[in-house]
């Protein structure tokens, strides 16, 4: 009985290392596999205009109710 139970064991303990190291293994693996990020342009950075176009939105807004 004493011999079955430690066989338990043993095969339990391989399992758990086993799968920590695979575990370890994918994330390690993972993370080198990331791409770098872009490198963007100036023009991609510049910054928006916030103010809306009045007039656009008149505009739309007559042709919705014709």
């Amino acid at each position: 009985m004493k011999k079955n139970q430690t066989q338990v064991i043993l095969l339990i303990t391989v399992l758990a290392l086993t799968t920590a190291f695979l575990y370890i293994y994918l994330s390690v693996s993972r993370a080198l596999q990331k791409t770098p990020k872009p490198i963007l342009t100036p023009q991609e950075t510049r910054v928006l205009d916030p103010k809306l176009d009045e007039k656009l939105l008149d505009e739309l807004e007559q042709r919705r109710m014709r």
